[in-house]
């Protein structure tokens, strides 16, 4: 008996040793035609020129990720999204919601900044105008509109760098920070995303403070891989237009989101002192994906047919800027709509159906 068991285990031991012996084989089987055949494809795409010798296949990345650190942080053109050679940015649309941090606003003007190739590495720096009572106020937002007109044509792709930078000692904390642009085709689309960063601006707080460096990484360029993800949050910009007597009304409005035969609305809370009842003001709302999906489930950015405003109301305002940004399950973000120099009228129906721009 003694002797049978000693046999059954010897058996059952080399059974799995040559099981293990069979596994690292086929594994190892498995990484040498998957070297074998990326070393294919990458000698293809040199014959071909996709890859240029300044850009390493591990290096390669969707977008810049927002460090300044130069050519990293630029991509060929065919590799940044699916945006014509010659197309330009026209006008950029800084969006930024100041926290409720301590000290979080700011009583002075601070700067706005993009790095970008043409000839060599250029860098435009803008200042953006702090009205009494409106601008880096703590818990509100605000929205610039910057032109590039005198800058010659920057392509999407040859942006390296966009950032916030310190105009005084009188620091600025940004909660949420979403960079637009509309381009010489008339396409809007989104260049950096960063929400929940609580970051600093500030001259005198330390040494990494005096610029803050958005995130271009954030953005989602690949429409199909967008389009399959679960939306986790919208958030909501929009900005009324100054100087005009019709650019307000009393609300309050909504969000109306249709996918399909499915629509969800909304309700946009009325931040006081902003936007509803006041010209040249920005606000911005934040939208669970939960308040718009049936039964939790998951809601897919490529369902999403319609987006609108709507009101309780037959008064209408005028727009400067509105956009509406998914937060994708992934982490990163995707333009959803985009409108600017709009006047809405909800007279008829009560409701603007806003222009869906995706990715």
């Amino acid at each position: 008996r003694l002797e049978l068991e000693m046999q059954r285990e010897r058996e059952q031991r080399d059974a799995r040793l040559e099981l293990e012996m069979q596994r690292e084989r086929e594994q190892r089987d498995a990484r040498l035609e998957l070297e074998m055949q990326s070393t294919i494809v990458l000698s293809l795409l040199a014959v071909l020129g996709v890859f240029s010798d300044d850009y390493s296949v591990s290096e390669f990345p969707l977008l810049g990720s927002g460090s300044g650190s130069g050519d990293d942080n630029t991509l060929p053109r065919d590799c940044a999204g699916d945006y014509p050679v010659d197309v330009c940015i026209d006008m950029i649309y800084p969006a930024a919601k100041t926290s409720r941090l301590l000290w979080a606003g700011s009583s002075d003007q601070h700067r706005f900044a993009a790095s970008y190739y043409t000839h060599g590495l250029s860098t435009k720096e803008w200042g953006l105008p702090k009205d009494l009572g409106t601008n880096y106020i703590e818990g509100k937002s605000d929205i610039w509109q910057l032109s590039t007109d005198r800058l010659g044509c920057i392509h999407p792709a040859d942006v390296a760098n966009i950032s916030y930078h310190a105009g005084s000692n009188d620091g600025w904390n940004i909660q949420t920070a979403f960079t637009f642009a509309n381009l010489s085709n008339g396409r809007l689309i989104l260049l950096t995303a960063d929400a929940g960063v609580n970051g600093w601006v500030d001259g005198n707080r330390d040494e990494d403070s005096d610029q803050f460096d958005l995130n271009r990484h954030a953005v989602e360029q690949n429409c199909r891989r967008a389009a399959t993800q679960c939306v986790d949050k919208l958030f909501v910009v929009a900005h009324t237009l100054p100087g005009e007597p019709r650019s307000y009304s009393g609300g309050p409005y909504g969000l109306k989101v249709q996918c399909g035969k499915r629509m969800k609305h909304v309700k946009l809370a009325n931040h006081p002192g902003n936007f509803y009842l006041q010209q040249n003001k920005a606000d911005m709302w934040v939208i669970e994906g939960t308040a718009l999906s049936r039964r939790n489930r998951c809601l897919k950015y490529g369902d999403i047919t319609d987006v609108a405003f709507t009101a309780h109301d037959e008064k209408n305002f005028q727009l400067q800027s509105a956009f509406v940004v998914a937060q994708l399950d992934s982490g990163k973000f995707a333009l959803l709509t985009a409108d600017v120099d709009q006047l809405i009228d909800f007279e008829e129906n009560r409701k603007f159906e806003l222009t869906i721009q995706k990715c």
